[in-house]
């Protein structure tokens, strides 16, 4: 399931997009409870990645790339296939069997709240 820093921290101005986030992480946690004798897991990845949208708004506002990228530790935005993907394939991995009803954040440490 995928989720938003936006859960963790809330966005100015998003309350209802950052409620809908937070929402999300409680209902994986609650399906993991339930799904949990069946092993079945249930996990939420918060990426932050590269989209066409984003990409677009980069071009557009120079300066929200630059407010972006300084937020970000490892000082790029993440790329879905390279910096995601491995994540969620490991998620989906047998080995994984034991970690259900959390939210990994994806985001190059971005978010201070985890």
């Amino acid at each position: 399931m995928l989720t938003s820093e936006a859960g963790f921290e809330g966005k100015r101005l998003l309350p209802a997009y950052a409620g809908v986030k937070a929402a999300q992480r409680g209902f994986a946690r609650a399906l993991a409870r339930e799904w949990g004798p069946d092993e079945i897991t249930v996990n939420c990845i918060a990426p932050l990645a590269m989209t066409p949208a984003m990409d677009r708004a980069f071009a557009f506002d120079p300066a929200m790339q630059r407010r972006v990228t300084s937020r970000i530790p490892v000082g790029r935005v993440g790329d879905p296939v390279d910096d995601v993907g491995p994540v969620v394939a490991a998620l989906l991995a047998p080995r994984m069997s034991y970690l259900t009803g959390n939210t990994l954040m994806v985001d190059g440490g971005s978010c201070p709240i985890t």
